[in-house]
């Protein structure tokens, strides 16, 4: 489209991520393998023990609880 001699350009997203009533855009692939993987760690948590069995670390995603 052309308007008082400037040049507007539409560049849509590439990707539509959707999950439940969340819906986010992206332009490329790595940004959508981050929020595919942001919204795979949504609620969720990583606990790594040593060898006794005590907790030593914990790595929680968002909207995780504990």
């Amino acid at each position: 489209m052309i308007k008082q001699g400037r040049v507007y350009i539409a560049q849509p997203p590439l990707y539509k991520v959707t999950r439940k009533k969340q819906v986010e855009y992206v332009k490329n692939e790595g940004t959508m393998r981050k929020a595919l993987t942001d919204l795979g760690l949504d609620g969720t948590s990583l606990v790594i023990r040593d060898k006794t069995g005590k907790e030593k670390t914990r790595y929680k995603g968002r909207n995780c609880g504990r």
